[in-house]
């Protein structure tokens, strides 16, 4: 009976980028003046694509029109941002046109721009929504995840590229498990070829960019995969009983590693997750198989059997399951669920501590796993808590909207700055 040895999984995390946003303010064309000369009701809408061109006239000119120009060049250059130059102009047409109809109303409006607040930008021309056509293609996964803030990144392409090398070169000591190679040559070259495939395929196949969601839905998957094959292996005695146990094996973990990268795949195409999301699922996985392993040496469980093997890749699953639906309540970065995973370690390892400093010099397994179950929980209660405004800081804080009024004669105008 011969036995093989070989490495199984390995599991990474990469901080997803954050996503820089940049809103850009448009303007709107000016409205040409009425035949009434009167002022313009709203300033906001006024946005000339030339230049200010203040030609005046000498003093004492005659025509109303010339009074005119200069009222409603006033408004172009405050329109275009040009607050000091409006004030000149209105203050041209008083000195130039003491007399005219439109006089008193440029004294008031140059007086009440030397002493308001400088105005903001004005509000962008709502931009008309298009209803896709028939003939138009659906929005692909990744246009719709793309909408959602989860953007193609160089670094989720890296993170897959690097996973799945390390997937393939795993396939490779598989295969060669599976055919009982004997010699060390075989071994060595399986391993070539695997960790070759498997960066060639992913990068091939992540040539036009992947999401953070996706290369870390596939990556969870591979290793959630590679657990529940080592578990169930175990539990059935098929890894460790028979004449062929390499053959066993080495099937064994790439039926459990390809099913739960597809599984990954698909569990993406239908629900889009962000790579937050797909953390925070397998981070429920991680502490809930920790929970009930402890539990079990705590309460000193007799298992029949293997029983425990299943309890845990059981205990693995509900917490795959109850951690994504957590994460679909709750859109967590990468960032904020490491700081989760921080928190239970720490409470983990300071409950495990304090119950052996609290037993003597010869402590009980139970006392310290229940020190570590009550630790663990105690310690992601707190890092949630803690972090609960994590994610808000950089998105929602740092972005503010002001509006504004700026009241003139015959009208108002109306302000908007994006504060980043």
């Amino acid at each position: 009976m011969r036995q093989a040895r070989h490495a199984v999984w390995l599991s990474c995390a990469f901080v997803s980028v954050i996503t820089l946003c940049r809103v850009t303010v448009g303007q709107a064309q000016q409205t040409g003046p009425s035949t009434e000369h009167a002022a313009p009701s709203s300033a906001a809408a006024v946005a000339p694509t030339q230049g200010t061109s203040a030609a005046v006239a000498p003093p004492g000119a005659a025509g109303p029109d010339l009074a005119e120009q200069l009222y409603d060049l006033a408004f172009e250059a405050l329109a275009q941002g040009q607050r000091g130059q409006a004030i000149w102009l209105l203050t041209q047409l008083r000195i130039q046109h003491p007399e005219h109809r439109l006089a008193a109303q440029a004294a008031e409006l140059a007086q009440l721009l030397r002493t308001a607040p400088p105005p903001a930008l004005p509000m962008p021309a709502p931009v008309p929504t298009q209803t896709p056509s028939a003939e138009e293609p659906s929005a692909g996964p990744t246009e719709q995840a793309s909408a959602r803030g989860d953007l193609t990144t160089d670094s989720a392409r890296a993170e897959l590229v690097f996973v799945q090398t390390l997937h393939g070169m795993a396939l490779g000591a598989e295969v060669c498990a599976m055919l009982e190679c004997n010699d060390t040559r075989p071994w060595a070259l399986s391993l070539m070829a695997g960790a070759g495939a498997g960066l060639a395929v992913s990068l091939s196949l992540s040539s036009n960019g992947i999401t953070p969601g996706l290369a870390r839905s596939l990556t969870a998957g591979t290793e959630w995969g590679a657990w529940n094959a080592v578990m169930i292996g175990n539990a059935t005695d098929a890894f460790t009983q028979g004449n062929h146990q390499g053959r066993a094996v080495g099937a064994g973990m790439i039926l459990g590693q390809l099913a739960g990268l597809g599984a990954g795949g698909l569990l993406y195409s239908q629900l889009h997750p962000t790579a937050g999301q797909v953390s925070l699922a397998s981070s429920g996985a991680i502490w809930t198989t920790t929970a009930v392993g402890l539990s079990i040496v705590l309460f000193d469980v007799h298992t029949v059997g293997n029983a425990w093997l299943w309890s845990l890749a059981a205990a693995s699953d509900v917490g795959l399951l109850a951690g994504g639906l957590l994460a679909s309540q709750h859109d967590l970065s990468v960032s904020r669920v490491l700081l989760l995973d921080a928190g239970a370690v720490v409470g983990l390892a300071s409950g495990a501590g304090g119950a052996v400093l609290l037993s003597g010099n010869d402590p009980s397994s139970r006392v310290v796993a229940g020190g570590a179950i009550v630790g663990l929980l105690a310690g992601l209660a707190v890092s949630w808590t803690l972090t609960q405004h994590w994610d808000a800081h950089g998105n929602a804080a740092s972005q503010q909207l002001s509006l504004g009024v700026l009241p003139a004669p015959g009208g108002a105008v109306a302000t908007a700055r994006l504060l980043m």
